[in-house]
Formats: structure tokens, C-alpha cells, sequence
């Protein structure tokens, strides 16, 4: 997880906190990192894999209720990749636990007509002040979740999107072999 801050707002000087987020009170607005190939590097963010049963109605022991169970369409380094809706439109998108906000590519961008509003500078563990395209995004579903008014990271490097935080955060998920369940948080 990264911090960028938009190019015309003025700098401030945030240190990531033990979770891996920057501290209180910092005028962040976070953004997923990529590897030096421009494929995000989330090895080491994925959650540990789950044991017991692949039913779609288990729970896990502290989130409550299944609310929706998304298809892993394929993986990408293991990541799994999901079928999200973006203003009507259908794209496969990497589920990225360890990304904090959702990533579209150029041709996404393109695809769906829409135009940045803003540009901001992001660190990675590749590199440092790397200026962003940041566009709103009017509504992503995925089945029956839906976000309005997203905002998202614009990255020509990938060729792949990214799904993050900032869509599925206030939900708990478990990921399984061939699905990916989101949970009400219990």
C-alpha cells in the first residue's frame, strides 16, 4: 500500500504506520504499487489460504453473513481476476488485497469515455514520484455490490486493472479456489 497526493495540492509529510497505511490526519490519496513490469507485486499481501469447506454459505468465525460470491474467472501470479462492471461495461480486474484504491488501465479509461480530472505523484517499491492520471468512475459493480462516484488510479503500465480497498473495504473476504466471497463485517 502506497500514499499519493494530487499534484496540485500542496505536499505533507506522512510516515506509514505499523498497518501499513500513513498516520492520522495525513491528506493521502492511496494508491495500489506495481512491480517493475507494471504488474502489481501483492505476493506478499495475499492472504493465507483457507481450509474447510468451499460452500458458498459458510461464514468465517468473525464476519458475518455471505452477501455476494464472485467467480474466479482466472489468475494472474495468483491473483485472482474477477468480472467488475464499470458504467455499464464488463472488465476483468485482479481482486488486489493489497491494493488501497482500484486501478484502471489507459484502454479501460478509453474504453469508457471518460477523461481525468487530476494527476497525483505515487510511490512504489520500484519507484518514487510517479505521476498518476486520477479519473471518477460513476458506478462499479461487481454482482450485486455496486460503488457510485469512484475514484481511480489511471496506470498505462498495466494491462491488467486492479480492484482495491476503496470498492470492497467494508467488506470481510474469503478467498477460495474458484470463488471469492464477500461477507457483511460481524
Amino acid at each position: 500500500t502506497i500514499a499519493a497526493q494530487p499534484l496540485s495540492a500542496p505536499a505533507s509529510n506522512t510516515t506509514p504506520d505499523s498497518n501499513g497505511g500513513t498516520q492520522p490526519g495525513a491528506a493521502a490519496t492511496p494508491i495500489p504499487a506495481s512491480s517493475p513490469s507494471g504488474n502489481p507485486d501483492t505476493s506478499s499481501n495475499l492472504p493465507a489460504p483457507e481450509t474447510g469447506s468451499d460452500s458458498p454459505n459458510s461464514t468465517a468465525a468473525s464476519s458475518g453473513p455471505v452477501i455476494a460470491t464472485i467467480p474466479i474467472i482466472r489468475r494472474v501470479s495468483g491473483i485472482p481476476v474477477i468480472e467488475v462492471t464499470f458504467n455499464g461495461r464488463k472488465f476483468p480486474m485482479m481482486l488486489d488485497t493489497g491494493a488501497s484504491a482500484t486501478v484502471i488501465t489507459s484502454k479501460m479509461l478509453s474504453t469508457l469515455g471518460i477523461r481525468p480530472h487530476d494527476k497525483i505523484l505515487v510511490s512504489t517499491p520500484s519507484d518514487r514520484r510517479v505521476t498518476m492520471d486520477l479519473a471518477r468512475v460513476d458506478t462499479v459493480q461487481v454482482e450485486g455490490l455496486s460503488v457510485s462516484n469512484l475514484e481511480v488510479g489511471v496506470a498505462p503500465a498495466l494491462e491488467i486493472g486492479l480492484l482495491g480497498q476503496n470498492f470492497f473495504g467494508g467488506y470481510d473476504l474469503i478467498i477460495r479456489g474458484n470463488q471469492i466471497e464477500f461477507h457483511s463485517r460481524g
